[in-house]
């Protein structure tokens, strides 16, 4: 099954690149709902963080977690429910892991996110923080946890330095959560100053390196960004601990933290066993890992 979809004035369709949802032919009312939020993702972008290529961009839906990790050629993790299989263009999604309507949500914003900044890009290599720390902030994946993971990283003294972030991620899982949480942080201050933000993105795509884009668009390059982060901007998460030390708060986190392993543990019973991944290695060497050299 094949879906496209566009925004069309005067029929013809615009500011917008088609998506074809691959599926089984049962499969109707979920490409649908796929259509629906892919929609409604794009038309999120602002203009410039929007991509000149409107090719299409494919999403394939693997009918079971054996297709999926088949499909992915071993290039993601057992709990991965998703992952971009071609650059810029072809996004591999686990259809069990479709059923609940709010993850799906920021599943498939996520992906896409990563799609698209490849496309803005045009192919320039960036750090893993900062592909990860997007796709996070435009699938609306900031909450109280990671809030709280980056203050008792940055209460105990044991954050990750940003740039051991720039290649590779941690494999297990409370290192790994921090990273995501780290990354997130660390692209939301470079957004925060929208002028820069723009100049950063239009050098990143006419092929500047990263580390010279940085310092013509902020006046600091890549390690000084990353020092800055580390010795300034992780420690003043401190001061959210005071608010994760009221009784009332702990218990309801602790709710919260029970039932996000409860479905965890039921994702994977339904899942069957993959083989672990080397240390760091949550991607193929054709994906994301690729994309910084240093």
């Amino acid at each position: 099954m094949e879906t496209t979809h566009g925004r069309r004035r005067g029929g013809r369709t615009i500011g917008l690149p088609p998506v074809e949802v691959r599926g089984d032919p049962g499969d109707s009312l979920l490409v649908q709902e796929i259509q629906r939020t892919v929609t409604a993702a794009l038309l999120s972008y602002p203009p410039g963080e929007r991509p000149r290529d409107r090719s299409p961009i494919v999403i394939l839906l693997a009918p079971d977690r054996e297709r999926f990790r088949q499909w992915a050629r071993g290039g993601s993790p057992e709990w991965a429910a998703g992952i971009v299989i071609e650059r810029g263009r072809t996004i591999l999604l686990d259809k069990s892991f479709l059923r609940d309507v709010v993850e799906a949500q920021h599943l498939l914003r996520h992906e896409i996110a990563h799609v698209m900044l490849d496309r803005r890009l045009e192919g320039n290599s960036v750090p893993r923080w900062f592909h990860e720390g997007f796709a996070q902030i435009h699938a609306g994946e900031w909450d109280m946890g990671r809030l709280w993971r980056l203050s008792r990283a940055a209460w105990t003294k044991s954050s990750i330095p940003l740039a051991q972030l720039r290649r590779s991620f941690p494999y297990s899982g409370p290192r790994a959560r921090l990273a995501y949480a780290e990354s997130q942080a660390a692209v939301q201050v470079l957004r925060k100053d929208a002028e820069a933000w723009r100049h950063l993105l239009e050098l990143l795509s006419s092929g500047v390196p990263f580390d010279a884009a940085m310092r013509r668009s902020r006046g600091e390059d890549l390690r000084d960004f990353e020092a800055f982060f580390d010795g300034e901007l992780m420690p003043g998460y401190r001061r959210w601990s005071l608010l994760f030390s009221t009784a009332p708060l702990f218990f309801l986190m602790m709710l919260l933290f029970l039932l996000a392993a409860w479905r965890r543990a039921r994702r994977k019973r339904a899942a069957q066993a993959a083989p672990e991944l080397p240390e760091g290695e949550w991607y193929s060497k054709g994906w994301i890992d690729r994309q910084w050299p240093g």
